[in-house]
């Protein structure tokens, strides 16, 4: 079997079984600093989009396993997309380390929204991820795999950083995550 079909057959499983995964108990503590001395402009602009975040977050199982796949999905596209003309190290690094941390803070919010929901919606949208999962196009985990590949010559951290967009959905998922990267959850305040 060819190394592009072994990879695709991984990350299938590997999807799988985030999604597959249960949510039973945990919670998140998300606690922000702001600074003493940011004016009350700040204060009140930071507090109008907290709210309007909250009003349009996702609530339903449906909506939160919608928002997670687009979320992976949107990690996904930015590796794959580099495969036809890669940048330089330098330049990919920039663009995808602080893309990585913009989606790790999006799925640690859907997180804290799945953890709050009874198990018959978390089952739900496990359900959904899976079925998510099983319809994204293989051509795109080719090109994500080419991109790893050829960074990996260069700089074999980065791509393992790279490999790590395939399993950001964990970061939705607070007992995955503490199982799997007890560092990380702690780091995020995941209890």
């Amino acid at each position: 079997m060819p190394l592009k079909q072994i990879l695709f057959v991984l990350l299938t499983i590997t999807m799988l079984g985030l999604a597959a995964c249960g949510d039973d108990t945990g919670s998140a503590d998300e606690s922000g600093s702001t600074s003493e001395s940011a004016s009350a402009s700040e204060s009140s602009s930071a507090d109008e989009a907290e709210a309007e975040s909250a009003s349009s977050a996702p609530s339903s199982p449906a909506d939160v396993a919608d928002a997670i796949v687009s979320i992976y999905n949107e990690g996904l596209d930015a590796v794959a997309g580099m495969a036809d003309n890669p940048p330089p190290l330098a330049e990919a690094k920039s663009q995808l380390e602080a893309l990585k941390e913009d989606m790790i803070s999006r799925l640690v919010e859907l997180g804290g929204i799945k953890q709050s929901m009874s198990d018959t919606d978390k089952a739900q949208v496990n359900s959904a991820l899976t079925s998510a999962f099983m319809r994204i196009d293989p051509g795109k985990f080719e090109q994500f795999s080419q991109v790893i590949e050829h960074y990996r010559a260069e700089d074999n951290d980065f791509a393992n950083f790279l490999s790590s967009f395939n399993i950001i959905t964990q970061y939705a998922d607070y007992d995955l995550l503490k199982e799997q990267e007890p560092e990380e959850a702690a780091r995020l305040g995941i209890e």
